[in-house]
């Protein structure tokens, strides 16, 4: 069961490398090392929980929302925004309470 959350730790450690994109590949590589070596980040990952799933869901549907104000690439920008915000909801209800809220606060 502790293979099931492994692929959302990468999922979740993607999106730190890619929400960096603004920045130099060096800035980007620490970024993403310095998440992958927070504590809480890989223990959790290590756990049969929906924790993981909801931190990697979560993220990929705020950076998908945050992406859909730039020009380019609308309907695909969209499309993304959906399927994250989708796959957040079913990774865990409390989604559903979150994602609003950083939604507002940003």
């Amino acid at each position: 069961m502790r293979l099931g959350t492994l692929p959302f730790f990468v999922l979740a450690s993607l999106i730190v490398f890619f929400w960096t994109r603004h920045a130099s590949t060096r800035d980007r590589a620490i970024a993403t090392a310095l998440f992958t070596l927070l504590r809480p980040c890989w223990l959790i990952a290590g756990l049969a929980t929906t924790d993981m799933g909801l931190t990697a869901c979560l993220g990929a549907a705020f950076y998908s929302a945050i992406s859909l104000g730039e020009p380019r690439l609308v309907l695909k920008r969209a499309v993304l925004f959906g399927l994250a915000t989708a796959a957040a909801a079913l990774a865990k209800f409390t989604a559903l309470i979150y994602y609003p809220a950083a939604i507002l606060l940003a």
